[in-house]
């Protein structure tokens, strides 16, 4: 848990974020939790997304010098996360689904 510190912002970085970048950034588990006592604690969401034919991968450096640049994700659509991540969330149909079902 990241600990709320004076005068400043938490940015949580997403899924996607962490395919294109080949894990340089990694998307942390998270959720929101309310205001305690007097603590005023305001959160707000924003969310942006791909137009559902939009295919995903790992952007490589052009320069791949070792194993480390390999792509670490399969090649997916954004209809085709979206999808599953959906009926697992909202509609209870089955496991839900986490990035790490696209890595290779």
């Amino acid at each position: 848990m990241i600990e709320p510190a004076l005068n400043s912002f938490i940015i949580n970085t997403v899924d996607m974020l962490q395919v294109l970048s080949n894990d340089r950034f990694v998307a942390p588990e998270h959720r929101v939790l309310s205001s305690v006592g007097s603590q005023y604690r305001p959160s707000a969401a924003n969310f942006f997304n791909p137009p559902f034919g939009q295919v995903i991968h790992p952007k490589l450096p052009k320069h791949v010098d070792s194993n480390d640049d390999q792509p670490r994700y399969r090649v997916f659509t954004w209809k085709e996360f979206h999808g599953r991540r959906q009926a697992g969330d909202y509609e209870d149909l089955g496991e839900e689904v986490q990035i790490s079902r696209y890595r290779i």
